[in-house]
């Protein structure tokens, strides 16, 4: 692969520099902004996040990719209550 001529090579350098040293400061404005637009909407009594949500350990046998795939997965990544609650 041939050397590029610095007198191309530096400038355009120099400019994707100068790019980022713009872009960056803008995204993380933005990010900025959407942090203080969601601090500032207080949460509706009704509104919980899915993500929030305690996973309940007890209620692995109503996930429906655990029941099709039961056969498949290693006896190893299935909890233990789950196998003896299953074969009962």
């Amino acid at each position: 692969m041939p050397r590029e001529n610095p007198l191309i090579f530096y400038p355009r350098r120099a400019w994707e520099i100068a790019l980022l040293s713009v872009r960056w400061p803008l995204l993380v404005w933005k990010f900025f902004r959407i942090l203080r637009r969601v601090q500032a909407q207080p949460q509706q009594p009704g509104e919980v996040d899915l993500a929030m949500i305690p996973v309940d350990e007890q209620r692995d046998e109503d996930l429906t990719l655990l029941q099709i795939y039961r056969d498949a997965l290693p006896t190893s990544h299935i909890p233990i209550q789950t196998l003896t609650s299953s074969r009962r």
